[in-house]
């Protein structure tokens, strides 16, 4: 249950994954050919699968907003996209969800997470996020979506800027759960 994962470090109202990520497995696979092959329409499609999921689960009735886990500026442009934003919104078509990209920027180009620590991925990321629009989350029932969580730092740290908004209530899903 990935909603372990946050228990005492974020308040969630509901978490869940797709799928559990493997090495050389198909969802690695796929995570592989969106962010490094242009191939976008799969975090579309991968998205869409995960959305008529979350349609049908209560836990997840009544999302306001899909949120991306964003991309530092400089990271995006050497990239040319977000792939959370994607998968953002193949799931926000079957919730009736909107997607919104710029409440929450990254301020730091961090380092990758691959091979860090539980404790220095969290210092790597505790405040690389930025609430620059509360006004367009306040009262809202947000999804926080990620491609894949191993430690759930960058989550956690997006989450808590999320929670600095009046009466937000946050929700997470990603695509896979590695299990670190």
């Amino acid at each position: 249950m990935i909603e372990k994962i946050f228990w005492g470090r974020v308040p969630v109202e509901a978490a869940s994954c797709l799928a559990y990520f493997y090495k050389r497995g198909l969802i690695q696979n796929m995570m592989h050919q969106l962010k490094y092959k242009d191939r976008t329409e799969v975090g579309v499609d991968l998205g869409k699968i995960a959305g008529f999921q979350l349609a049908n689960s209560k836990r997840f009735s009544g999302v306001d907003l899909v949120i991306p886990i964003p991309m530092h500026p400089r990271k995006r442009k050497k990239r040319g996209y977000n792939q959370c934003t994607f998968i953002a919104k193949g799931i926000a078509e079957p919730l009736n969800a909107g997607v919104n990209e710029v409440a929450l920027t990254k301020t730091d180009d961090t380092a990758s997470q691959t091979r860090k620590s539980k404790f220095n991925r969290w210092l790597n990321v505790k405040s690389v996020f930025n609430l620059e629009r509360p006004q367009d989350i306040e009262g809202k029932r947000v999804l926080l979506i990620d491609d894949v969580v191993t430690t759930g730092a960058t989550l956690e740290a997006a989450g808590q800027t999320l929670l600095q908004a009046k009466n937000v209530e946050l929700n997470i899903f990603t695509i896979a759960h590695a299990r670190k």
